[in-house]
């Protein structure tokens, strides 16, 4: 029986949260890890930083097909908005597995 690994969503946190930069400030409003799709969006105190966040995103090695969907600033809140969508990797979802397994 060949039975596939699972990525957890705590999984997918861990390895976020390890790679994303302390310098900014960001809240997650949305933290969606569902049917082989991840989606987050908040906001952020600069919309350059939104490039910070599509490279951690990258760095963890279980994302493909990374898109910022959006980043927007909202002056009357003082804001910014971003949106990523992205697919989960099977092959690096097994990777981690394994390696999670060994530790």
């Amino acid at each position: 029986v060949n039975v596939k690994p699972q990525l957890s969503g705590l999984d997918l946190l861990n390895k976020i949260s390890s790679s994303m930069p302390t310098t900014f400030k960001l809240d997650t409003q949305i933290f969606q890890f569902k049917d082989g799709t991840f989606k987050i969006a908040g906001t952020l105190d600069q919309p350059l930083n939104a490039e910070k966040i599509q490279k951690a995103l990258e760095d963890t090695k279980l994302l493909t097909d990374i898109l910022k969907q959006k980043t927007e600033e909202d002056p009357r809140k003082k804001i910014n908005r971003f949106e990523f969508n992205a697919k989960i990797s099977d092959t690096k979802v097994a990777e981690a597995q394994s390696a999670r397994k060994s530790q």
